[in-house]
């Protein structure tokens, strides 16, 4: 099946077993008898041999649940100086899976935004909100505070993690575009068509944008320990992936040196380094086995158990996005 076939694509080799024969040109010895009343022993099928399995090392939508409503990233509308607008993207706007004090607080925010905002009379929908932490940015905005100041109310928490959640974007669009890069790079200039170049990528489609993946095979050994930082204004454009993450800020219309919050100190736009390739060490994909659940016409009758280990920093949907799942 194609999580099987992924999964041979995106192990490294393994190696011989430590037990293994050696060769010989001596003719091979008697095996022992059972004996005579013994019963033949049962033939176990072997199990699968654990393996390294390598993955572009992209964030999982986990990061980004600043923009689980798919209406934009908040931190662009605050490189910009746009903070009302970078409240309502960060905790004013409804998403499909709020519950609780979060869907009520959402939803009143997308009743009476506009017509606050047009007219600065923000007291009204501050008085409706649910008390909770992200309401006191409303509270400032109908005591006349400034915008910027109205954004620093909101948790730092809050804050911080919209700003990260972009940085985690553009890392994985700059991750997306060179692996696709490389895969095209390494390409043979006319594929046979029996079968896939070991360099084809294997592409997986995910809430946040597709996933590429390289064939362990095709992973240049300079991009193994390969680090791509999360971006900030100072950062360096190694040649190795800088025109890849260029092309990723372009897409949102911004460039590093817009990579800052004006005004305020802080959230801010800091450096780290991240893994291009991780590795989920000690994999082992089961055999297929029926689907205790699976109903009698359903598409899926059989399920697989996929174990390993990760990396901090790692995600296991990420994994299993590879596995094309």
């Amino acid at each position: 099946d194609e999580m099987a076939r992924r999964a041979k694509r995106l192990a490294l080799p393994s190696p011989a077993p430590p037990d293994a024969p050696a060769s010989s040109t001596e003719p091979p010895a008697p095996a022992a008898l059972p004996a005579p009343h013994a019963p033949p022993a049962p033939h176990a099928p072997h199990a699968p041999l654990p393996q390294t399995v390598l993955f572009t090392n992209y964030f999982g939508a986990q990061r980004f649940g600043s923009n689980r409503h798919h209406r934009g990233w908040a931190a662009l509308p605050l490189v910009r100086g746009q903070f009302v607008e970078a409240i309502r993207l960060l905790v004013g706007t409804p998403a499909r899976k709020d519950s609780g004090k979060t869907r009520d607080f959402t939803r009143l925010c997308a009743q009476y935004w506009d017509a606050a905002a047009q007219s600065g009379q923000w007291r009204t929908l501050a008085e409706a909100l649910p008390r909770c932490p992200e309401r006191r940015a409303i509270e400032a905005l109908a005591e006349g505070a400034v915008p910027h100041e109205a954004f620093a109310a909101l948790p730092a928490f809050l804050q911080q993690m919209c700003v990260e959640a972009f940085q985690s974007s553009i890392w994985n669009d700059t991750a997306r575009r060179l692996t696709a890069s490389l895969a095209q790079s390494a390409a043979p200039a006319s594929p046979g068509p029996a079968s896939p170049s070991p360099t084809s990528l294997l592409t997986t489609e995910d809430d946040f944008g597709p996933m590429h993946f390289l064939p362990a095979s095709a992973v240049p050994a300079a991009y193994l320990d390969l680090n791509l930082p999360l971006l900030a204004p100072g950062s360096m454009l190694d040649p190795q992936w800088g025109a890849c993450a260029e092309a990723a800020l372009a897409a949102h219309g911004v460039t590093l040196r817009d990579l800052r919050v004006p005004t305020l100190r802080r959230p801010f736009f800091g450096e780290a380094p991240r893994p291009f390739i991780a590795r989920a060490e000690d994999f082992i994909l089961s055999r297929a086995q029926p689907d205790p659940d699976a109903t009698p016409r359903g598409p899926r009758r059989y399920l697989r158990t996929a174990t390993f280990t990760l990396g901090r920093g790692s995600y296991a949907t990420v994994v299993m996005r590879a596995l094309g799942q």
